[in-house]
């Protein structure tokens, strides 16, 4: 719909440029306006339709509200080149239990209990984790995952 109104405010606005006066000036306006204002209605659900990750922190919550805990692991050697850094999930989940950017401190706490861990999936694999896993949701760069 915002499309289409962009490129239906195109016409008038040609026409206007063409042969300038006040009725086409308004009525350009008010279309380009029109465009605007729905464009910034519609703006959450293009953006959700985009972001793989959107029902992530609704699966944090679900997880946190049954007692688990909620860690992100962030290794410095972490691939930052184009990483969107699980900074989307991690601020709409609200904060995690706690933030880890050594692996042996994770283990740690890893053996303390229930818990999930938001990480990119390549320090996961290199992390090598031996305990009981399951993956509840993974993009091309991150993974949330469960651990009994």
């Amino acid at each position: 719909m915002p499309f289409a109104l962009f490129t239906a405010s195109l016409f008038p606005l040609t026409s206007y440029l063409w042969k300038p006066n006040a009725t086409k000036f308004a009525v350009t306006f008010a279309l380009i306006c029109l465009s605007y204002s729905v464009l910034f209605y519609k703006t959450k659900p293009i953006a959700n339709a985009f972001n793989p990750d959107v029902k992530w922190p609704a699966i944090v919550k679900e997880y946190r509200n049954e007692g688990f805990k909620f860690y992100i692991y962030r290794p410095p050697d972490r691939q930052l080149f184009y990483s969107p850094d699980l900074f989307w999930v991690d601020f709409m989940a609200g904060p995690a239990d706690r933030y880890f950017w050594d692996k042996d401190d994770l283990e740690k706490s890893l053996a303390k209990g229930e818990a999930i861990v938001l990480s990119d999936t390549a320090s996961w694999r290199r992390l090598r984790h031996s305990g009981m896993i399951s993956i509840l949701a993974k993009d091309s760069y991150s993974s949330l995952i469960k651990i009994y």
